[in-house]
């Protein structure tokens, strides 16, 4: 029995050994085809296929070389496979252009121009398409690209149709593909829009884009007036981010008066308190102080300023920016007033208390509480109530109640509804 016991011990043994040998033997020959296959192929890459579709590409698969001339029918063709296959998509005609145009010449991507030009593509505006293609001539010669493409423009183009395709797509290409524009791009850009717009090519649809562009342009090219003047030309809601851009440019007083004094204008009028309110971030709030009172300003851009820097910190020196802005209106109007109010009620609702607390009866007064109350009511509707009803002002005090009331109701209605009963206030 024993000895049964020993043979089979044995085979097993044996049985293993063998198993690891050939265990070894096989990764041994998988090891050389590996080293094999590395010296014909790299790791694989994702990205778009001449008609459109995504593909996996392998470094080992010979791609198009720099001098191979550029195919318009191979790049038409993408395009329409990718419309039939993925419906309209700018960004993936934008890739199959910079796939097959990215190598081109600037001679090869001119006649490719031509042969879109003459066949036409399928849901899509040719302008776009030719943007795109003329972006890439700009990246080595701009005004080649810009002059270049109004000789492609369609019947459509010639009709009357804006600028809008073109000048996003120059923008969009050279910001994502080349990086930041160069004062010589930007130059061409700038001299390819003045003749767009001489020609009566800038439709109201484009002149927004067009005045941000202008805008990049004069401050690349260190005009900041210029750039101040395209600001003042968009609407006040997307003036501020602009406005702080250009206010970084500024460095020095000099400068920083110019500049906003440059946009005293009543369209400027956003940008002149977002202005204000970066440097007083940057110079602190005494020179911005100092800057506003010496600068050239109509009463209402200088309590906009004012306003705006008096609000920029809510801390232990807010009761004295309060006092020293109610001192230097220069306007009738109290909105300003109102807006610091409420800011200082939803930075801190005890210290703006206190302040409303301080204020003698008057216009001053009437407008900051009806800042302070619409904002205080998220806390404590019925002070808020109490607060509203200590409007002098008929009329003020109305509308301060009105905006109470739906802040509290909104939130509370039930305690809402209870307090404006006992208070005899009908909703």
């Amino acid at each position: 029995m024993k000895r049964i016991q020993l043979i089979l011990v044995i085979s097993f043994a044996i049985a293993a050994v063998v198993l690891l040998w050939q265990n070894n033997q096989l990764r041994g020959q998988e090891s050389s085809l590996r080293e094999k296959m590395a010296g014909n192929s790299k790791p694989a890459a994702t990205g778009f296929a001449a008609d459109g579709s995504r593909e996996t590409r392998h470094s080992n698969r010979p791609s198009r070389p720099r001098d191979v001339a550029l195919d318009p029918d191979r790049l038409i063709a993408g395009y329409n496979k990718l419309l039939d296959e993925r419906g309209y998509s700018v960004e993936g005609i934008r890739e199959i252009v910079r796939d097959q145009a990215g190598s081109a010449s600037n001679a090869e991507i001119l006649k490719v121009c031509e042969r879109i030009k003459e066949s036409g593509l399928k849901d899509m505006p040719q302008e776009l398409v030719l943007a795109m293609l003329l972006s890439h001539i700009a990246k080595s010669d701009p005004s080649l690209a810009f002059n270049e493409f109004d000789k492609f423009k369609t019947a459509q183009a010639r009709r009357g149709a804006g600028i809008y395709h073109q000048l996003a797509e120059f923008r969009k290409d050279s910001e994502i593909a080349y990086g930041n524009w160069n004062p010589e791009y930007a130059a061409a850009l700038g001299e390819w829009l003045d003749s767009a717009q001489e020609a009566g090519r800038l439709k109201d649809n484009d002149k927004k884009l067009a005045a941000n562009t202008r805008c990049d342009i004069a401050i690349l090219l260190g005009d900041l007036s210029g750039a101040a003047e395209q600001i003042a030309m968009l609407p006040p809601d997307e003036q501020s981010g602009r406005s702080a851009q250009l206010a970084k440019a500024a460095v020095t007083p000099e400068l920083r008066r110019n500049l906003i004094e440059q946009l005293n204008t009543p369209a400027g009028s956003s940008a002149i308190q977002e202005i204000a309110l970066s440097f007083s971030r940057d110079a602190g709030f005494e020179a911005t102080r100092d800057l506003i009172e010496q600068a050239n300003l109509t009463p209402e851009n200088h309590d906009l300023a004012a306003g705006g820097i008096a609000a920029a910190n809510f801390g232990p020196e807010a009761p004295a920016r309060a006092a020293w802005l109610l001192e230097s209106l220069k306007s009738e109007k109290t909105g300003v007033v109102s807006n610091f109010a409420s800011s200082w009620a939803h930075a801190d609702q005890m210290a703006a208390t206190q302040w409303l607390n301080s204020l003698p009866t008057g216009k001053n007064r009437d407008a900051a509480v009806a800042g302070f109350a619409p904002a205080a009511a998220r806390l404590d509707g019925a002070s808020a109530v109490d607060w509203a009803l200590t409007v002098s002002d008929s009329v003020q005090r109305d509308s301060t109640l009105k905006a109470v009331i739906q802040t509290w109701h909104r939130k509370e209605p039930e305690a809402a509804s209870a307090y404006l009963k006992q208070k005899g206030i009908e909703l």
